[in-house]
Parts: structure tokens; sequence; C-alpha cells
């Protein structure tokens, strides 16, 4: 089922399947979780340095493959809120300077990330290591602040259609009364009363 802005929902989801927004979440936490499970294995691996908490030698590579697996699917989640929550955001001038932030820094997380499989030099890597860990804080920052700033957006503009509407109230009212005919009560306000 699709929702509709009637649900009252906001623009991320709206022309999006119900379990969008569950999918995305979830894509976003794995990424960040297994992110931040992989952070001690390359300080070690990468810098030399001692982590004082690892993960145990046998679950580093299925952490990775989680890891790589999420960025995959986030790339389709990107391509997903292409085709309808960035053309909308950047037709109604919402957000955008946020947006392109949490855009920019997760597509250099995916090109870094390509970087510290394929470099071969040694040095190259172990900096492509530490601006992909830079740039993972940087895009989850990024993509905090574009949630955080769009719920505003959409507090504003759920405060000014509701303005609009009572402002409108008694004129609705006065065009939908029927001469002659009573007023409604419902009984519960007449027992109160």
């Amino acid at each position: 089922m699709v929702n509709s802005a009637a649900d009252g929902e906001f623009a991320l989801v709206i022309g999006y399947p119900r379990y969008f927004k569950t999918v995305l979440w979830t894509v976003l936490g794995a990424l960040i979780i297994t992110g931040l499970l992989l952070i001690p294995g390359a300080l070690e691996l990468r810098w030399e340095m001692d982590a004082p908490l690892q993960l145990p030698r046998g679950t580093r590579i299925g952490v990775a493959a989680l890891h790589a697996l999420g960025a995959f699917l986030m790339l389709a989640v990107l391509g997903s809120l292409f085709t309808l929550h960035m053309r909308v955001g950047w037709r109604h001038g919402e957000n955008i300077r946020s947006g392109l932030t949490t855009v920019g820094s997760i597509l250099a997380l995916v090109l870094s990330g390509l970087g510290i499989y394929y470099l071969a030099d040694e040095a190259l890597s172990r900096w492509t290591s530490a601006l992909h860990i830079a740039l993972g804080v940087a895009a989850t920052a990024a993509t905090a602040l574009h949630y955080v700033l769009g719920r505003r957006i959409r507090a504003a503009r759920l405060a000014r259609r509701h303005i609009t509407l009572a402002a409108d109230a008694p004129k609705i009212a006065e065009h939908s009364r029927v001469p002659g005919a009573r007023e409604h009560v419902r009984p519960a306000a007449r027992r109160r009363a």
C-alpha cells in the first residue's frame, strides 16, 4: 500500500511503500553499527594501534561483508530516494543544503570504501581508511541534521496549514449550512451541557 498526503506522513514516504522507511532506517543503522564495530580492527590493521575493544578474529570478515552489503543496499535506497524524495525537495526548494551534504558524504563514503579495498599502495590505503572513518562520522551527522531540519520544515508547513484552515473555518461553516436546518449536536455534548 502506498502512503498519500492524507495519511499525514512526512514527504519522505509519500509515494513509497509503507515498509520503505523501515528499510531506510534499518540499512542506515546496520551501516553505522557495522562501521563502528570495524573501527578498532582498522586502527590495529592500518595504523598498528592497540585498540582495547575488538571483534573476535573470526567475526571481522563477516562484519566487513555485512558492512559492504549495507553499502550496496544504501546505494539502492539512495536511488529510490532520488526518484521522488530528492526531486520533490529540490522542486520545493526545501532542505537542499543538508540533503546535498548527506548525498555527497554518502557518495564520498562509497568511493573511499572502494579505495580501501582496491588501492595497492599501503600508505594510500591507510589514509583512505582514515578518510572513510571521518566520512562515516560526517555522513551520520549530515543524515541526522537533514532529518531534524526536515521535521522542522514539516512542522512549520503543518502549522501554516492549520492556521489557514482555522482562519477559513467560519467561511466554510457559513457556506455549509443548509437554510432552515437545525445544528447537529452530538448526544455526548448534550449530556455535558
